[in-house]
């Protein structure tokens, strides 16, 4: 994997350098040269795991990811596992992408905290007969000792809250995103691939390794130079938020990546350099 990015990235400064003669600004287009015909950037392949094994994705629907599996189109879960293979990539197709509000927590933790303070309010709450119906098992049992009992419980339920928060702590399971998007075209089936990576707890190498979750959601029909508002929340394997960051990598139709605002490398392309670029990537 790493000689694949180093590959990718030589060819992109090898066309840095191929164009520099036309084009003197490395970074953006100059006035005179008009709107851009297209944007290089960093983007990724989409795939999904079949049985553990990697296929290439061929597009994403409100429901399932379609994949090529050999010589057939085999439909999975939109839930199912998948990864991103970093690539560079040409696009006509551009999103403005505001800065997206990012925030992350352990929803299992909060549902079972909630469970527990319902538990513990109803124990607060009932009378001695109706604990006496619920707690008992050995008919006739005194009075003060099921109250005492229900306090030990109460006890507990205490202690189990605390040590949830404990864990909460330590591990998050969802992600929570805001943003707002701007498209400079119609686009049909549009969906995005959310890449969260993390330091692992250290090995026996200094180096530190990184892990990785990954999630891809749907999200249609964008109109032109019309602003959407999306909300996004979706649960992953639990991990330990050391050092995290989130990508977001977007697409459209048959797993056609989209340049936006905070593209990897992105670059503002006349129509010769779309052509040039497009020649040394494929």
């Amino acid at each position: 994997m790493k000689a694949g990015i180093v590959s990718w990235l030589l060819v992109f400064v090898t066309f840095q350098t191929q164009i520099a003669a036309t084009s003197p600004d490395q970074t953006d287009l100059r006035e005179t040269d008009g709107p851009p015909h297209a944007y290089f950037f960093i983007g990724a392949e989409l795939l999904t795991f079949i049985d553990d094994v990697p296929y290439p994705a061929l597009t994403v629907s409100g429901k399932r990811i379609f994949a090529k599996k050999d010589d057939t189109v085999e439909a999975v879960k939109l839930d199912a596992p998948i990864g991103l293979k970093l690539t560079p990539c040409v696009t006509n197709d551009f999103l403005g992408l505001e800065e997206p509000a990012i925030t992350y927590h352990n929803s299992y933790a909060a549902r079972r905290e909630l469970r527990l303070w319902s538990e513990l309010s109803y124990s607060q709450s009932a009378s001695d007969a109706e604990i006496a119906d619920l707690r008992t098992t050995i008919p006739g049992t005194p009075r003060d000792e099921l109250l005492s009992q229900e306090e030990g419980y109460r006890d507990l339920i205490e202690d189990r809250i605390d040590e949830g928060r404990m864990h909460e702590d330590v591990n998050i399971d969802t992600v929570n995103l805001k943003f707002t998007l701007t498209p400079d075209s119609d686009m049909n089936g549009v969906y995005v691939a959310i890449g969260i990576s993390y330091d692992l707890p250290k090995g026996q190498s200094e180096d530190i390794q990184r892990g990785s979750r990954m999630a891809v959601h749907y999200l249609g029909k964008l109109s032109r130079s019309s602003s959407e508002a999306i909300r996004i929340r979706k649960t992953v394997a639990p991990f330990e938020p050391v050092n995290v960051k989130c990508e977001l990598f977007f697409y459209k139709g048959e797993a056609n990546p989209i340049a936006h605002t905070f593209s990897r490398k992105l670059r503002k392309l006349t129509e010769t350099e779309a052509s040039q670029v497009r020649e040394l990537i494929h």
